[in-house]
């Protein structure tokens, strides 16, 4: 299997991003059980160029040779980052990348000043959920309603967000 590195995205990469965060959060074709299937959308390339440019934001590609294969972005305000999409193709899955790209999410998180991270995660994502308990974070609150379910009219079935943090030590 070819290395995978990790680089700083830029906003040259919105497209390739917009592309990968879709290859990411679509089904691998497996039929998917409600209980723990994805809820969300993937972002446009004009929604990511929007986010990148916001103060604080940053993001990370990481590629096997030219083949991206996963991502992380995040924002940081003041003392808190919002982890806002995290990404690993389905083929790459449980390879260690995913614990790789948050890390280096959450060094760079403290470069910039924050001490906690948080993010939000569908209630029927358990692999997600699973992966973040792992990796520290713990849940601290709840969004009812927050996701809905692609293919649905915007009155359609809705799934919790749940909201996990984890604490970090400068250094």
């Amino acid at each position: 299997m070819t290395p995978v590195e990790v680089r700083n995205a830029s906003p040259c990469d919105v497209a390739l991003l917009a592309a990968l965060q879709t290859a990411c959060y679509a089904s691998d074709g497996q039929p998917e059980l409600p209980e723990v299937s994805f809820v969300g959308q993937a972002w446009s390339a004009r929604s990511w160029a929007e986010v990148l440019a916001m103060p604080g934001s940053f993001a990370f590609v990481a590629a096997a040779g030219e083949s991206p294969v996963g991502f992380f972005l995040g924002q940081v305000l003041f003392e808190d980052c919002e982890l806002l999409s995290l990404g690993v193709l389905p083929a790459r899955r449980r390879s260690g990348l995913g614990r790789r790209l948050l890390e280096q999410g959450t060094s760079m998180a403290v470069q910039q000043g924050a001490n906690r991270i948080q993010l939000e995660v569908a209630e029927n994502n358990l692999g997600a959920q699973r992966f973040y308990h792992s990796q520290g974070f713990a849940l601290i609150g709840r969004r009812a309603g927050y996701y809905h379910v692609p293919g649905h009219a915007s009155g359609g079935p809705a799934v919790d967000a749940l909201i996990l943090e984890r604490h970090l030590m400068p250094g």
